[in-house]
């Protein structure tokens, strides 16, 4: 990737990293409970 400035990133971050950041969420607190 290009090093971008921070308000293109801001702009870009704002669709596809949400819905990353969502399923890892999920993810993350479906293995803290299947563990405790």
């Amino acid at each position: 990737y290009d090093h971008r400035p921070d308000q293109v990133l801001t702009e870009e971050t704002v669709t596809e990293p949400t819905l990353y950041s969502t399923l890892l969420i999920s993810i993350f607190f479906i293995v803290a409970s299947s563990r405790y």
